[in-house]
């Protein structure tokens, strides 16, 4: 969707993030994986079990047109 336009945030979780992106080395020190699929996006760390952090994302779903 971002190739298309779409603002996309990708909500990652405390402590590690997206496991793809330890696949590899081979793109400016990020997996190939990784890079080419989450080109265009944004990416958030948030723990959901925190109020402030909840209360982050319940503000970011409630303005999304897409939840996925």
């Amino acid at each position: 969707m971002a190739d298309l336009g779409a603002r996309v945030i990708k909500v990652e979780r405390l402590g590690g993030g997206d496991f793809a992106r330890d696949y590899d080395r081979e793109v400016m020190g990020q997996s190939a994986y990784f890079v080419w699929c989450h080109r265009g996006k944004e990416s958030v760390v948030l723990d959901l079990k925190d109020a402030a952090d909840r209360a982050l994302f319940d503000r970011l779903l409630n303005a999304a047109d897409v939840f996925v």
